[in-house]
This record gives structure tokens, C-alpha cells and sequence, in this order.
């Protein structure tokens, strides 16, 4: 190849370079921008976590307290189950709550990635596909096709 060739070569594949090169600092910046995201709802997370358990600790010092001020296994028995029916119900709140936050970040993410995807196949130029036939079914060699008929189970079994 002449160096006039080579000159031109490198000039028609400047711009995909140049496309793959905007395409890869986009990329960064979704990967930067989805961890912020992922880090803020972690310490939202985290925070609210860490509420729910300092309010249950709470909770469960406070039942003990009140344990010992009862005067019959009926208020104990009583007792007891209003403090379990609160903490099912505290716990499912929280569960809740995660669920959703975790919902939210996978949900935010995947529409920044299609925002990402969808501009850059704006941006990118596409080369026309070249007209050519299918692909040619592939060949199968006459010993192969026997011995698929006889590993196969018949049809009387």
C-alpha cells in the first residue's frame, strides 16, 4: 500500500474513530452518573435503616419496661401480641420501603442507560449496509445426516 493509500485509509476511518471515542466518553459518563445515583440511594438506604432499627430497639426496651408492670398472664398474653402485631407491621413497612427504593434505582438507571443508547445511535454514523445475498445454508456431510437418523429416537418408540 502506497503511502498516499495509507494517508487515505486513515482519513475515511477518522471519523468512526472520532464516533467510537464520543461513544466511549458517553458511556463513562452514564457509568458515572448511574454510580451518584446508586450512592445517593445507598445512603438513603442506609439512613433509613438505620431510623428503623433505633426506633425498634426502642420499641423492644419500651415492651420490656411495660412487660414488668403486668399484673396477669392475660396482660402479658395481650401485651405481647399487640407488640408482635406492631413489629409485622413496622418490618413490612420497612421491607416495603427498600423494595420500592431499590425499584426506583434499577428503574432510573435502565432509562439512563436507553437515554445513552438512544442519543448515541442518534450520533453514530452508520455506515449503509452493502447489498448481499443470504447466507448459505450450511452443508451437512451424508455420513452426518445417517448417523443423526440413527440417534434419533423412531418414531414406534
Amino acid at each position: 500500500m502506497s503511502a498516499k493509500e495509507s494517508s487515505s485509509a486513515f482519513d475515511n476511518a477518522l471519523p468512526q474513530m472520532e464516533a467510537v471515542m464520543a461513544m466511549g466518553q458517553r458511556n463513562l459518563q452514564l457509568m458515572s452518573d448511574a454510580g451518584v445515583q446508586l450512592s445517593e440511594n445507598m445512603r438513603k438506604a442506609a439512613e433509613a435503616m438505620s431510623a428503623f432499627m433505633g426506633d425498634r430497639l426502642r420499641k423492644d426496651m419500651e415492651m420490656g419496661r411495660r412487660l414488668a408492670e403486668c399484673r396477669s398472664p392475660e396482660e402479658v398474653w395481650n401485651l405481647q401480641r399487640a407488640f408482635m402485631d406492631e413489629a409485622m407491621a413496622d418490618y413490612a413497612r420497612e421491607t416495603s420501603a427498600l423494595i420500592e427504593l431499590v425499584g426506583a434505582t434499577a428503574l432510573s438507571a435502565g432509562e439512563a442507560a436507553g437515554e445513552a443508547a438512544a442519543e448515541t445511535a442518534a450520533e453514530a454514523p452508520v455506515p449503509a449496509p452493502e447489498a448481499s445475498a443470504p447466507p448459505a445454508a450450511p452443508k451437512v456431510a451424508p455420513k452426518a445426516k445417517e448417523a443423526a437418523k440413527e440417534a434419533a429416537p423412531s418414531p414406534e418408540a
